[in-house]
């Protein structure tokens, strides 16, 4: 899977590099699941779209993100013609780590290392609209970590915030120029759309 590199740097206004930078939240978001007006109005912002080529997805997701000295915020609002047939067989935390990729689910990729040939460098962090986590270090399904993850359903979609606490996750404090690498993506199985 390609991951896109992005800049963390707390001075967003003037990236360092032609890469996205990942902004510096004033006032953190509320991890609850809703995706509250202006809530994310800092926060870098994207439409995701196909990979290679294939098209508009049948559902349109836009993915929020940005930081505080501690925690990387990710907001996904994932727009649904059809509720009422999303997967979501993973129902209760005790199911955290289980292959949640089979559902209707979001998908955080995220290397500190920015090392694309080094699979173990990868952090993973897949959420399904019940808000069931899976997180791994590479290949390591049970390596956990304490984020934050909340979901809310409507009518015409569902929505997840994540707090993912960043000393933890890197393993080293960043200092405000550090390349990371980023994958955001959504998969629809029950569509064929990863």
């Amino acid at each position: 899977m390609n991951i896109k590199p992005l800049l963390l740097s707390a001075l967003c206004a003037f990236p360092l590099f032609a890469e996205p930078v990942i902004p510096f939240f004033q006032k953190s978001p509320a991890v609850d699941g809703v995706i509250s007006s202006g809530e994310y109005e800092q926060a870098a912002t994207f439409t995701l779209k196909k990979i290679k080529g294939r098209g508009e997805p049948t559902n349109a997701t836009t993915v929020y993100f940005g930081r505080d000295k501690d925690n990387i915020y990710v907001a996904y609002d994932c727009k649904e013609k059809d509720m009422a047939n999303i997967r979501a067989q993973f129902k209760t935390p005790e199911e955290r780590d289980n292959n949640i990729f089979n559902d209707d689910c979001i998908e955080f990729q995220f290397d500190p290392w920015n090392a694309p040939d080094r699979k173990e460098a990868i952090r993973q962090f897949i959420v399904n609209s019940n808000g069931i986590l899976y997180d791994a270090l590479g290949p390591d399904r049970w390596k956990d970590w304490d984020v934050a993850v909340k979901t809310s359903k409507s009518a015409n979609g569902w929505q997840v915030e994540l707090a993912v606490p960043i000393l933890s996750v890197c393993g080293y404090p960043p200092t405000g120029a550090e390349l990371w690498r980023l994958n955001l993506a959504r998969n629809s199985p029950r569509l064929k759309e990863p």
